[in-house]
């Protein structure tokens, strides 16, 4: 019995909306014979079905095929040739009375992250969004448990062993999964089924990642959301008074800073929001206190929680920021400062950068990794101009800089400037 996979995604230019099917079968022949008896013939076709719902051990005979046409696709997946993000995967088996329909397969999204804050994936869902992962979920060895999940993620991450590994189930969760907790994988609905909607994996030992960068794999979708960044917003205090953030944006309020939410890492409480504000304030995490505004009487406790997924959080605005303190900066300096740090430049962008790229540049195997901006927004850079050629050889001048979520790639020199 050969087991083989099925490729299906919802069409809803499809009559009926049925689900499209590519079905690869060079092992038909082996129980079918010729195609005149299998509909589909040995080199595989274009197939519809006319249900949706599938169970386990359900037998899939020819009267359950329905020849289509590809000329059903949607015409925006036709013309970019990208897959949906609805794409889907389910494993049968070629039997002499039909296709056995053995379970589902879908893709699971997570994001990475260290105790400071989010890490790249070095299984990127996007080309422009490396902090979110992604693998299918029948990479994993049953049974589905929380620690067979983290023993293939930190394998898929570059990390030894997954002891030192927590997992949560959404963004939105407060609570580490048990190791024996069972994860409905194969589910199409469950736990990080949609990349709005990722797991959480959490490293308590970064230092012991294994060498090797992010990989980015060619023919990857960008993410649409991207741009789309839900910030905290925070005025930066030491104790005799404000102090120029170093995620400033606005050149005549220096002290306020911003910060992407989904740079902070999990359980997402007053103590991981400080300790990712102290990362890219530079020093470290003794000393500080948050405010939940700048009117508040107390400070915050470590293990308040803070919704940094909704609109209403603390900080969600730049007019009603938090307020960050160091009452110790000085003593919370590293002892020997990289000197990276040191000639550290910050530049404004003077415009949005995003999807519209010089597509030509995406062909050259020196093409950097593009960095999307949003005019106004402060990035962070060691100063150096870098230059960069495509296929043609053309030259495109620029910085490899990092902006306030922690994303690092190339901008164009001339869309920013030094401040």
């Amino acid at each position: 019995m050969k087991d083989i996979g099925i490729l299906f995604k919802p069409d809803t230019a499809a009559p009926q909306a049925a689900w499209a099917v590519q079905l690869y079968l060079a092992e038909a022949p082996r129980f079918y014979g010729s195609s005149s008896r299998f509909p589909f013939g040995a080199n595989g076709g274009q197939l519809w079905f006319g249900q949706s719902d599938l169970s386990p051990d359900q037998i899939l005979t020819s009267q359950d095929i329905i020849m289509g046409a590809s000329g059903h696709r949607r015409n925006d997946e036709r013309s970019s040739g990208e897959r949906s993000n609805d794409e889907r995967f389910f494993a049968c088996s070629l039997t002499p009375y039909g296709i056995k329909f053995i379970g589902w397969s879908r893709r699971i999204y997570y994001r990475p992250y260290q105790e400071d804050g989010a890490i790249e994936s070095r299984s990127p869902a996007y080309s422009n969004d490396r902090f979110i992962g992604r693998i299918l979920s029948k990479a994993v060895t049953p049974p589905h448990t929380a620690a067979s999940l983290k023993s293939h993620l930190c394998k898929i991450e570059g990390f030894s062993g997954s002891e030192n590994a927590h997992l949560y189930s959404s963004l939105l969760s407060q609570t580490i999964l048990d190791n024996s907790s069972r994860l409905a994988l194969m589910n199409r609905h469950g736990p990080g089924s949609s990349e709005k909607e990722p797991m959480v994996l959490l490293i308590k030992n970064v230092e012991k990642r294994s060498t090797g960068g992010p990989q980015t794999p060619a023919g990857l979708p960008e993410n649409p959301l991207a741009n789309i960044i839900n910030y905290v917003y925070y005025r930066y205090y030491n104790k005799e008074g404000e102090t120029t953030s170093k995620t400033s944006f606005d050149e005549d309020d220096p002290a306020l800073g911003r910060i992407n939410s989904l740079s902070v890492a999990p359980p997402f409480n007053i103590s991981s929001l400080k300790a990712r504000l102290a990362e890219f304030e530079g020093f470290g995490g003794k000393h500080l206190q948050l405010f939940e505004d700048l009117s508040g009487d107390s400070p915050m406790s470590d293990s308040d929680t803070i919704a940094l997924f909704t609109d209403q959080h603390p900080g969600s605005t730049a007019d009603e920021p938090m307020a960050f303190i160091c009452l110790n900066c000085v003593d919370s300096l590293p002892a020997s400062k990289p000197p990276e740090v040191e000639t550290q430049i910050k530049l404004i962008t003077d415009a949005t950068f995003g999807k519209s790229l010089p597509q030509n540049l995406s062909y050259s195997v020196d093409a950097p990794v593009w960095l999307p901006i949003v005019k106004g927004e402060i990035l962070f850079s060691d100063g150096i101009k870098v230059t960069k050629k495509d296929y043609k050889n053309n030259s495109y001048e620029g910085y490899m800089a990092t902006n306030s979520a922690g994303k690092h790639g190339f901008v164009l020199s001339c869309r920013v400037k030094q401040i």
